[in-house]
């Protein structure tokens, strides 16, 4: 167990010498450099606008799945109920491989 004295971390346990004499808040402030890089954090509409660069795509790949889908489904309607469920399934089936392998990012 950690033993705090002060400002600074004591050693209570072989496994935290390297932490020994340590201040609290020189540990958080090179966490908080490490994690912002160059000292600077970004604002949460920059992270924001760079994810949306990022997912635009994959979003415009699933409306289109969703869209060839109905399509098709619409064509075939006037065949039957047999054909109507053979294409319902194969859709259901081909949003669900989709969705797995945008999964697993393949």
């Amino acid at each position: 167990m950690i033993r705090f004295e002060g400002d600074s971390i004591t050693e209570a346990h072989p496994m935290y010498r390297p932490l020994a004499g340590l201040s609290i808040c020189s540990i958080l402030g090179s966490v908080e450099t490490e994690l912002s890089g160059a000292g600077e954090i970004p604002s949460r509409r920059s992270i924001s606008a760079q994810v949306l660069g990022l997912a635009w795509p994959v979003i415009v790949e699933q409306l289109l799945a969703t869209a060839v889908g109905l399509t098709n489904t619409y064509i075939v309607s006037h065949l039957g109920a047999a054909s109507l469920a053979a294409v319902g399934l194969s859709t259901q089936l081909s949003n669900l491989l989709i969705a797995m392998f945008s999964a697993v990012g393949v």
